[in-house]
């Protein structure tokens, strides 16, 4: 798969060696900005066999119409096959990688019956990729960041946020 060179130097920043832990990636439409995230996160729930992830949006329903989407193509594009590879439990908005690695699909809106986030909490995440972050409240971002502990030790990395946002 054909990288631009912007998502090259963004995965320098993504990779586990690199002390950086919150990475913003922005870009207009048609940057890779949506790509870049798949790829990471696939690469990731390969690589680290039983770690969880988080892919977030605003809205769940805006997430599975266009991250997923891309998502998926991804997984077509790096050779990846469904039910083989990895299985979408569209009930529990889940992907679960063949070596237990799983992926988290998160609604990030703000929620007043939720204010702080609560329904967050329970999660335990090793890394996180949030699409269109200045559409989320900023409490959603801290509270996936607070998450991100799960497996750290174990595999030696750094906690990660990737997030992405258009040019203002």
């Amino acid at each position: 798969m054909e990288l631009l060179d912007k998502q090259k130097e963004a995965l320098v920043y993504l990779r586990n060696n690199h002390p950086a832990n919150m990475i913003l990636y922005g870009g207009a439409a048609g940057g890779g900005k949506t790509r870049l995230g798949c790829i990471w996160q696939i690469q990731r729930r390969l690589k680290y066999a039983g770690t969880k992830s988080l892919i977030g949006r605003s809205k769940l329903d805006t997430l599975k119409k266009t991250t997923i989407a891309s998502f998926f193509e991804t997984t077509r594009l790096m050779g990846l096959q469904p039910h083989t590879h990895y299985n979408y439990n569209q009930q529990s908005n889940t992907i679960t990688f063949y070596n237990d690695s799983q992926i988290v699909l998160a609604d990030l809106a703000y929620k007043p019956s939720d204010p702080h986030y609560q329904d967050l909490g329970g999660l335990e995440l090793t890394d996180a990729f949030i699409d269109e972050a200045a559409e989320v409240h900023e409490r959603a971002i801290t509270t996936v960041l607070s998450r991100i502990r799960y497996k750290l030790n174990e595999y030696n990395l750094v906690p990660k946020l990737l997030m992405t946002c258009n040019p203002l």
